[in-house]
């Protein structure tokens, strides 16, 4: 736990940063090595006290604590804030929350277990809006970031925002057909939950009595990504009872539409993203976030100087998240380092 500077200025009161650390199995027996390390950002609202339920995993303690374990340092992060999950994104209402990331949390913890930065193996991971997260920060720190593993992020591309278009459509809780917009889906298509009850129930959880400050999906949504009001608050992007959406409000969330956002600056982004970006999501994602994957590939598929080889992997009839693995992520990404020490090793 550290106290953030930058956060503590933005807001006007002690702000703090946390992270838990879990160590290779051999890092005391090598106490001058330096190891490749990688963050995992939870899921909606999560902490960084989660690193306690690896602890109840015998299965993953087994494989983390045996001598043939992925050499990671694996660090848990934490995403709580003013408004409910961060993002770990600057933004009006949030304050430099990737500034501090980046230049207080990520500097005080590589310093505390020996990793050196010219080795060029700080990593990504996380599921869900970890997923979003994971992604995201290796799209604005290329440079920062060495690779990324994202699981079924949060919509990458606004104008798929679930089943929404944000800038064209008139409103997220009926569609164009007149018929309730759906939220929510099982693997077999069924709806489980409207955008109508969903953005209702968030309306309830939050004393002004609409979602800006629920803490819930679309309270952190619109904290991270709209503008701040004349009233101190997040500017909402779409009306909490009628479901109507201010367009000039959803034109300011442009600069977090991951698309877009590698749309507008291919030519800068693109080499510098070579060999860093793999995502998953099932095909029968319950928050239909994968349909925003399937129009980001298309645009990746397309990309030239560079030919993008970003690795996306969709799975039929999988939901959200259901491939996740704190095992096989490590060892992906264990995977990676061994190439890289090889082609390092061979001068490429």
């Amino acid at each position: 736990v550290i106290k953030s500077t930058l956060l503590t200025e933005f807001s006007g009161y002690p702000r703090f940063l946390k992270a838990a650390v879990l160590l290779p199995s051999g890092y005391f027996d090598h106490p001058s090595k330096t190891y490749p390390i990688c963050y995992k950002i939870p899921g909606l609202n999560g902490r960084y006290d989660a690193v306690n339920k690896m602890f109840l995993d015998k299965e993953f303690m087994a494989q983390r604590s045996s001598k043939d374990a992925p050499q990671i340092i694996y660090v848990f992060l934490d995403s709580q804030g003013p408004y409910g999950d961060t993002y770990q994104m600057d933004s009006e209402n949030n304050g430099p929350c990737g500034q501090a990331l980046t230049e207080e949390l990520i500097p005080e913890i590589e310093k505390q277990v020996r990793y050196n930065p010219k080795s060029k193996m700080r990593f990504l991971t996380g599921c869900s809006t970890g997923g979003w997260i994971a992604l995201g920060l290796q799209i604005f720190y290329p440079d920062f970031f060495d690779g990324t593993w994202s699981y079924s992020p949060d919509p990458v591309d606004f104008e798929h925002y679930g089943l929404i278009n944000i800038y064209e459509d008139e409103n997220v809780f009926y569609n164009k057909f007149g018929f309730l917009q759906p939220g929510r889906r099982t693997i077999y298509g069924e709806p489980k939950l409207s955008m109508k009850d969903w953005i209702h129930d968030e309306n309830l959880k939050s004393r002004t009595n609409d979602y800006r400050i629920s803490g819930g999906q679309f309270g952190a949504y619109n904290a991270v990504f709209g503008p701040k009001g004349k009233d101190g608050l997040p500017t909402l992007m779409f009306d909490p009872i009628t479901g109507k959406i201010d367009h000039q409000v959803a034109r300011q969330w442009e600069k977090y539409d991951l698309k877009k956002v590698l749309e507008k600056n291919w030519s800068i982004l693109g080499p510098k993203l070579q060999g860093k970006i793999w995502i998953w999501t099932g095909d029968m994602d319950g928050l239909y976030s994968n349909v925003a994957i399937r129009f980001l590939k298309m645009y990746l598929d397309k990309t030239v100087n560079p030919q993008s080889d970003t690795k996306i992997n969709f799975t039929a009839m999988a939901g959200h998240c259901q491939e996740w693995s704190d095992e096989a992520l490590l060892l992906m990404v264990a995977e990676t380092v061994s190439i890289k020490n090889r082609n390092n090793s061979l001068g490429k």
